[in-house]
């Protein structure tokens, strides 16, 4: 069986992915910007069908709730996403972005540059783009909480667990796998 994990960290210009066969190479899906707001969802629905079609679990970066910009709209895209995966009958995970940035930084208040330069230090992380090093950080969580092969060696600090409120709703490989046998 492939256990397949997509990671997505939602946005409405660049959402980042990075799958577990090619965590090393993330992107961005970056729809048209001539696109108006329900066509640039039509269209990131689109892709994320696309890129999480033979996935085992989808790791998806949580709302950012004291977000002040585009929050409805936002809003609007992580349920164009979430119901895109349940009607796949894809299971998914979401992370809140404190969570995000502990396992990163050890310090789930620190900063997107933060995250950033981490994904420089400690998953040899080579590109330019916030959006990508977001996804390999979800892509990692998951990685290190089902203890699958390729997870970088982090600090402990960043493996202790979030406050309960925060934690992900992890799935078991049990769950997992006889949702990916039907």
């Amino acid at each position: 069986m492939h256990r397949v994990i997509v990671a997505l960290d939602p946005s409405l210009t660049a959402t980042g992915v990075c799958d577990s066969r090619t965590p090393g190479r993330p992107h961005t899906l970056e729809p048209p910007d001539k696109l108006s707001r329900l066509a640039r969802l039509a269209w990131i629905q689109r892709e994320v069908k696309l890129v999480t079609a033979d996935a085992w679990l989808v790791v998806v970066e949580g709302y950012a709730h004291a977000a002040k910009f585009q929050a409805h709209h936002l809003g609007e895209l992580g349920g164009v996403i979430r119901l895109t995966l349940y009607s796949l009958r894809i299971p998914f995970v979401d992370v809140a972005p404190t969570v995000r940035a502990k396992i990163a930084t050890g310090n789930g208040g620190a900063s997107k540059d933060e995250v950033f330069a981490a994904a420089f230090k400690r998953l040899n992380y080579a590109g330019h783009s916030k959006d990508e090093a977001d996804a390999r950080w979800l892509l990692e969580l998951a990685l290190q909480h089902y203890k699958l092969p390729g997870r970088a060696q982090l600090p402990a600090k960043n493996l202790e667990p979030v406050a309960a409120k925060s934690r992900p709703q992890w799935p078991t490989l049990e769950e997992l796998d006889a949702v990916a046998a039907k």
